[in-house]
């Protein structure tokens, strides 16, 4: 994992997205080659008990690969790495006073072997579009919408 601490504090986004970016390539390319479209949905976790304290996400990932949509296809590997990149995201933001996103999407495209990103956060309490639930009886993500987002998604 890269830690960006003390560097450019004004381009974290920056940096943390395009480390994301690299983990989803990544992991896409170890699964599916000639997918076209891998991304992440996130959301923060905050304890409302203790004032709205940051203590975790909540992340759904997707994968397409010839129009086809994929979930649960990341590898433990690469989800390690994921949360660990979006640990040190948060903890940076903190550290420098950085507005803090609620939720995010990053995507990634790739069109003929030209790849492109897109990072687009959310700093609602809400989570705007990207807002993931818990069920507790099933202890499973419910997606409110953004697998049909993604599949939709208009990247580039």
């Amino acid at each position: 994992m890269t830690r960006f601490h003390s560097r450019q504090p004004l381009n974290l986004h920056g940096l943390y997205t395009e480390e994301v970016g690299n983990i989803l390539e990544a992991a896409a390319d170890a699964v599916a080659p000639y997918w076209s479209k891998a991304g992440i949905f996130v959301n923060q976790v905050v304890d409302e008990a203790d004032k709205g304290k940051l203590v975790g996400v909540h992340v759904y990932a997707a994968l397409i690969r010839d129009s086809q949509l994929f979930e649960n296809w990341m590898p433990i590997e690469a989800q390690d790495d994921l949360n660990n990149v979006l640990y040190a995201w948060q903890h940076d933001l903190i550290y420098y006073g950085i507005e803090n996103w609620m939720s995010m999407f990053i995507g990634v495209a790739d069109h003929d072997g030209q790849r492109h990103s897109v990072w687009i956060p959310d700093y609602t309490d809400t989570y705007g579009p990207w807002k993931i639930e818990v069920t507790a009886s099933a202890n499973r993500l419910k997606i409110e919408g953004p697998s049909r987002k993604f599949n939709s998604l208009y990247l580039f």
